[in-house]
């Protein structure tokens, strides 16, 4: 009776964590010094696409999410994973898993944060598994700050980057400056002949009174 107590408590306590059978309880190896050999990302892709698809919360939101095409998400799973991704490479079902991943926020969010964990230190070894949730941290972080900032409206072609400013049109009369002070006159030839005219006709009139 008490063994299969202690049974039914431990089948309890991993499958609301993880399901037993696909991974099972992690089991000290005192006299083993090997190291677990690093899985390639094909393979984590794949081990925690079962994992997700096994969970039926997550496999419901996954496949709503993917349009019911699980291939698209084992894709998203193999670029997250790889350490060189950015996040401007990343696409919305991409950007839509990290952050389900780590928001911690909703229903699904609050599940899939710490299953999704628990998942990858039962299949990688701590140090691994502490690089690559902080790789996908930083790519949640970077997304969550280009989303916060404001877009920049590109100008169109109609307006000009750098508008001169438009002086208003002189007048006549101040077209027209004296010669003496440096300026050009701004009459037209035919003006300056018919003031030429007036001032002769003025002398002329002036010496026959003389006269």
């Amino acid at each position: 009776m008490r063994a299969q107590s202690e049974l039914d408590s431990r089948t309890e306590l991993h499958t609301s964590l993880v399901l037993p059978y696909e991974f099972p309880p992690e089991t000290p190896e005192r006299h083993s010094v090997a190291a677990r050999p690093e899985p390639s990302i094909d393979e984590l892709a794949f081990r925690v696409l079962v994992a997700f698809r096994l969970h039926p919360h997550l496999s419901n939101v996954l496949t709503h999410i993917s349009g019911a095409h699980w291939a698209k998400v084992e894709r998203s799973l193999n670029s997250i994973f790889d350490l060189t991704t950015t996040s401007g490479s990343l696409s919305t079902l991409d950007q839509n898993i990290v952050d389900l991943m780590c928001a911690d926020r909703g229903i699904t969010g609050r599940i899939m944060k710490p299953y999704f964990q628990a998942v990858l230190r039962r299949v990688l070894e701590p140090g691994h598994t502490q690089r690559l949730i902080r790789h996908i941290d930083a790519l949640f972080l970077d997304l969550e700050w280009k989303a916060q900032q404001p877009a920049r409206a590109a100008p169109t072609q109609s307006e000009p980057l750098s508008p001169e400013p438009i002086m208003p049109e002189a007048s006549r009369n101040e077209r027209v400056s004296h010669q003496g002070c440096g300026y050009r006159s701004a009459t037209s030839p035919r003006d300056s002949l018919s003031i030429v005219r007036a001032s002769r006709s003025g002398r002329f009139a002036a010496n026959r009174r003389r006269s």
